[in-house]
């Protein structure tokens, strides 16, 4: 049986009231060290692979404690072999942890993702050859990089909408069920989500992309 860890907070008083259960329903238990506490539970080979119900567990238990203080949310993965080596981590990295905490104290993180159809989408390439293949190759290409253009576009809008609403933000790109997704992740103070909210209703509707906003959450992407 391996150790999975959640997430890192400061020892604080407000300790959760109720039980908190992990992946495969374990129970989540506590490893203190160097005035900091690692939201820990057993976890067997089984579960180590993530999978939707997993990952869920696992972001409940982050959320739960995040809602009473700062944490530093671990991704799915950080597996131990003995409770001992936790300890261990919590000694060596205690003033890195404890700075980032005192930062991430009082602020969430927000998240703006930005669908458009994607020119990955009916991709005609297998089926054809000579001069109709480099036609079809040449509008995927000016399809993919017009709706690159319209994100980045977007992402400035947003951006310029929320300004003074937010500390700091990351972009990230991909697909997604075969649409172009852009992520925007905004830090975000507690006090501001509902500033932040409003002001993000505001947005204008984008003909060619579909714009929706989550959270608070845990500040995923604003730590290392």
């Amino acid at each position: 049986m391996k150790y999975l860890l959640y997430c890192v907070f400061q020892n604080h008083t407000r300790q959760c009231r109720r039980k908190l259960r992990g992946v495969g329903r374990r129970s989540v238990f506590l490893v203190r060290k160097n005035g900091l506490s690692a939201a820990v539970s057993r976890i067997s080979d089984a579960d180590l692979s993530p999978d939707i119900p997993r990952v869920l567990a696992y972001q409940s238990v982050i959320e739960s404690i995040h809602r009473r203080g700062a944490v530093i949310p671990l991704r799915y993965g950080a597996v131990f072999e003995q409770e001992l080596q936790i300890a261990e981590l919590l000694e060596e990295r205690g003033q890195h942890y404890a700075k980032l905490l005192r930062e991430l104290e009082g602020w969430v993180e927000m998240g703006v993702r930005v669908f458009s159809t994607s020119a990955e989408r009916g991709r005609p390439f297998p089926s054809l050859s000579g001069v109709a293949y480099l036609a079809a190759q040449r509008e995927h290409y000016a399809q993919a990089d017009g709706i690159r253009l319209e994100q980045e576009r977007i992402s400035r809008q947003i951006h310029r909408l929320l300004a003074g609403h937010f500390a700091r933000s990351k972009t990230e790109s991909g697909l997604l069920a075969g649409n172009s997704l852009l992520s925007l992740h905004f830090l975000v103070p507690k006090n501001s989500i509902t500033p932040f909210r409003k002001v993000f209703q505001r947005t204008s509707h984008f003909p060619a992309a579909r714009v929706l906003s989550s959270g608070p959450w845990p500040p995923y992407n604003f730590v290392s």
